[in-house]
């Protein structure tokens, strides 16, 4: 959707604690024999967090870590399948992805999936995002014991990638334009609703006049606006306006989420808009 192309998917298993243990043992022993050609900072890692020597940006600690053995060739049965597993799906999805043994993280709740989605075109500091699964993050702080999985984007990188690639436009399947403190409240319940059943909605937050908002939609290439102020609030009913023909029509409110499902979704099948990888994902 970001227009971004010059990015991989890296991956990897991190294992988990019946077969972590052997692998930090053999990582340990190798690293002791690489210590005089560390940093300062990962000498004093490889006792305490050896492993987040395999992810040290530093060229020295690189070179002295390429031949280190590989976590993946110590995995146990069951680690070994979940990520075979992993690797299956993504292949199913499409989704293309090197093995990068190097992927590492410095804290106990992570097990088994680690990945990292990085760009050559960064320098040193290359992850657009990365992230992992967090099985034991609910159980350290005192939750159930429950699988968990978590990830983290870098907005400036990600900026930064944007800064030479031509600037999606943006689709909209509605845009509502609220005009006035009753409204807006109605408005906000009813944004949520639309993007649950799957629908790209946008709303003015700042309760900017009707033409200022009817711009903001145009700009942002939206199919239909609705239109609800105080007289619609009384009535029950909003003015739907089609971007592309011009029409307009009154709508009542309790036929607008079925006005959406029938006409927006339907005729958006096969031709998805720019925001549908948030749809349907409210929290």
């Amino acid at each position: 959707s970001l227009g971004i192309k010059n990015f991989e998917v890296q991956l990897n298993s991190l294992g988990c604690k019946s077969c972590r243990p052997k692998f930090r043992e053999a990582l340990l022993t190798f690293l002791k024999s690489k210590k005089s050609s560390l940093c300062e900072e990962c000498q004093r890692r490889l006792e305490k967090n050896p492993m987040r020597i395999l992810d040290c940006k530093n060229e020295n600690c690189q070179a002295a870590a390429m031949k280190a053995p590989s976590v993946i060739d110590h995995l146990c049965a069951d680690c070994k399948a979940h990520f075979e597993g992993v690797k299956v799906s993504l292949t199913q999805l499409n989704v293309s992805f090197v093995v990068n043994p190097h992927i590492v993280r410095g804290l106990d709740y992570y097990v088994k999936t680690a990945f990292e989605i990085v760009s050559s075109g960064l320098g040193a500091q290359n992850a657009l995002g990365g992230g992992g699964r967090y099985d034991g993050l609910v159980a350290e702080l005192a939750g159930p014991d429950i699988p968990a999985f978590g990830f983290a984007c870098g907005i400036e990188r990600l900026l930064m990638m944007l800064e030479t690639k031509e600037k999606p436009k943006s689709t909209c399947d509605l845009f509502i334009a609220a005009l006035g403190p009753k409204a807006q409240a109605f408005s906000y319940g009813l944004i949520n609703k639309l993007r649950v059943q799957g629908v790209c909605a946008e709303i003015d937050y700042d309760d900017r006049p009707l033409k200022t908002q009817m711009k903001k939609a145009d700009r942002m290439n939206s199919s239909f606006v609705l239109i609800i102020g105080d007289d619609e609030m009384n009535k029950g009913e909003a003015v739907l306006r089609n971007m592309r023909t011009k029409e307009q029509k009154s709508i009542p409110f309790e036929e607008i989420l079925r006005f959406a499902q029938d006409d927006i979704l339907s005729s958006n099948k096969g031709h998805p808009s720019l925001c549908e990888g948030s749809q349907g994902k409210s929290a």
